[in-house]
């Protein structure tokens, strides 16, 4: 109850909010993995998981199935939920005022136009009106999703919970059976599919694919739609370049397969194409996702590795990529010491007057 708010003092409030108890309160990833997967993928998967956990501050566990296959480096499978391009737009909304930390979406948001049309551009040639985001998204936006994937990749019913093989996972994962564990580049390429099942990446794009698992929130049905009404999240971000790079961007959606299309993932309406100082360019290659990174190939949203592979920090462009769609950043330990602060003031004040109360009563 509020009367014994005066209770607490500042030092407690800073042991509280700098805590392990307090910092659960993040993104937690956790692995389901199938017989098959290597101690040294393991090993990995963990490291890979351990960093993307530390960046994002959504209070939602994040069930994913690790498997091998004949793939080229890996591959993601996840359930998608639609939702109108206003839905999506009021989701962010909300997500940006109760998390003001994320100053990358709450700026970006200045520039997407509210109401049911996104900014899409001429390039739209299909009048694209909602959105497709992967479950461990929409879950991460507050939604309630009722599908996930079983081991075999199956839709099921059911989201949450995965404790063996068989168990439902919101994304399956299948790394290439002929990567080589322990290195810069195989945790990146992990990093890269964890983006993707969080919906940022690939599964941030529609351009790839042909239909959707859509799910409702109402039913439990799974059916096969194409996605030419859908954009994907980071597709609201395309703005074409008027050159030959995106040093220079214009106002103009850009919403294309073309090869020779230059798309630059800009969150300021397309005024330059910055994520944390990098120049970011879409992939129009035709090989990989058209929601990954040009080159260079050090990046881990890259859609093609070579090499040593940047970490994922909070300087990574990826970082702010994944801020724009939804993921929150996990608060700076100075701002949990200036918000304890805050906190403990408060406190000291409420009792300051509740002892004047007191003494005139």
């Amino acid at each position: 109850m509020p009367r014994h708010w005066p209770k607490f003092t500042a030092a407690l409030f800073v042991a509280l909010l700098l805590s392990p108890w307090a910092a659960h309160a993040n993104l937690l990833i956790q692995p389901v993995l199938s017989g098959s997967v290597s101690g040294a993928a393991q090993t990995d998967i963990q490291t890979a998981i351990t960093a993307i956990d530390s960046l994002y501050s959504n209070d939602v566990t994040i069930d994913v199935w690790f498997g091998e296959g004949a793939v080229s480096g890996g591959t993601t499978n996840s359930a998608l939920a639609t939702l109108s391009y206003a839905n999506y737009h009021d989701a962010l909304t909300l997500d940006a005022a109760a998390n003001p930390g994320n100053t990358v979406l709450a700026n970006a948001l200045t520039y997407l136009p509210g109401g049911v049309h996104a900014p899409a551009g001429a390039n739209d040639a299909n009048g694209r009106t909602g959105v497709a985001i992967t479950s461990s998204l929409a879950r991460g936006l507050g939604y309630i999703v009722p599908f996930c994937f079983d081991g075999s990749g199956a839709p099921v019913t059911a989201c949450g919970g995965a404790s063996s093989a068989t168990a439902v996972a919101d994304a399956v994962v299948t790394l290439s059976t002929g990567l080589t564990y322990g290195t810069s580049q195989s945790v990146g390429i992990i990093e890269h599919e964890l983006n993707e099942v969080l919906g940022g990446g690939g599964t941030g794009s529609t351009l790839n694919d042909v239909a959707y698992c859509q799910t409702t929130y109402h039913t439990n049905t799974c059916a096969q739609v194409p996605v030419s009404s859908y954009f994907g999240p980071t597709d609201l971000y395309r703005y074409a370049a008027s050159g030959t790079d995106c040093t220079t961007v214009t106002a103009q959606g850009s919403f294309t397969t073309a090869g020779a299309a230059v798309a630059c993932y800009s969150l300021n309406g397309g005024q330059s194409a910055l994520l944390n100082g990098d120049v970011i360019r879409f992939n129009q290659t035709g090989n990989g996702d058209f929601g990954d990174f040009y080159p260079p190939s050090t990046l881990i949203q890259s859609y093609s590795v070579g090499g040593a592979v940047e970490p994922y920090t909070t300087a990574s462009p990826e970082y702010v990529m994944m801020q724009s769609i939804g993921w929150n950043p996990v608060p700076e330990p100075a701002t949990l010491v200036l918000l304890s602060s805050g906190l403990a003031l408060t406190a000291a004040a409420r009792r300051r007057r509740g002892r004047v109360a007191s003494a005139s009563t």
